[in-house]
């Protein structure tokens, strides 16, 4: 029974290759009576497609797709010109900073500094109940690490405070579960004043946007 199931099998796929590629007629097999009924339904319900009629559709197809390509011309044209000259208030120049962390601290000010640690500090009492105590000496040196971290490559950043691989310059500066416990909680913006997408008023860059607006302020 299984071989004669598995020589049905193969009489139906290579009558269906034979005839779905123009190579047999159907009606010659058909008139040989070994074609299988649900072989002959499947050929109704997708009739073969010959050689020159699929190079036709081919063809057709290619230029309905060269009607529908967007043509492109370049024209010579004169640019406008925009005038670029200052007109606001005339500002003051700052002097010269000495030192890259001068440079640093005129944006990253003691004003900013505080509404990251007063956020963040928010941010861990509202999610786990738990008391941060960051504070602006505490979020200078995390920020020091940041920057350090970013020189100072490493496979993984836990390895700064590994034995084989301690960098003191970090794990002398900061414990690594202080360390990793400011990473989670820093936040700038409280949560939930926030608007949903599609309200009035909701902002994309709601989370960051006390820290973008404050930075943006000192280059005006």
């Amino acid at each position: 029974m299984a071989e004669e199931n598995g020589i049905g099998f193969a009489i139906n796929f290579l009558s269906f290759i034979g005839h779905y590629f123009d190579i047999v007629p159907a009606d010659v097999l058909q008139k040989g009576g070994i074609l299988h009924p649900a072989t002959i339904t499947w050929w109704k319900l997708h009739p073969p497609v010959s050689n020159s009629n699929l190079e036709q559709q081919v063809l057709e197809n290619q230029r309905r797709n060269r009607k529908s390509e967007k043509k492109f011309g370049w024209r010579k044209v004169e640019i406008e010109k925009v005038d670029l000259s200052w007109k606001g208030e005339p500002r003051q120049v700052p002097g010269i900073l000495e030192t890259p962390l001068k440079y640093f601290q005129t944006f990253f000010d003691d004003e900013l500094l505080e509404l990251i640690v007063e956020q963040s500090n928010l941010f861990a009492l509202q999610t786990e109940g738990c008391n941060l105590c960051l504070t602006v000496e505490q979020l200078k040196v995390f920020m020091s690490i940041i920057l350090l971290l970013g020189v100072i490559r490493v496979p993984y950043y836990r390895m700064h405070w590994e034995a084989a691989s301690r960098y003191p310059q970090i794990a002398e500066k900061m414990g690594r579960q202080t360390f990793d416990k400011i990473k989670r909680f820093l936040h700038f913006n409280e949560n939930y004043k926030a608007k949903k997408p599609g309200e009035q008023g909701s902002d994309k860059l709601y989370k960051i946007r006390p820290v973008l607006g404050n930075i943006r302020s000192k280059f005006l």
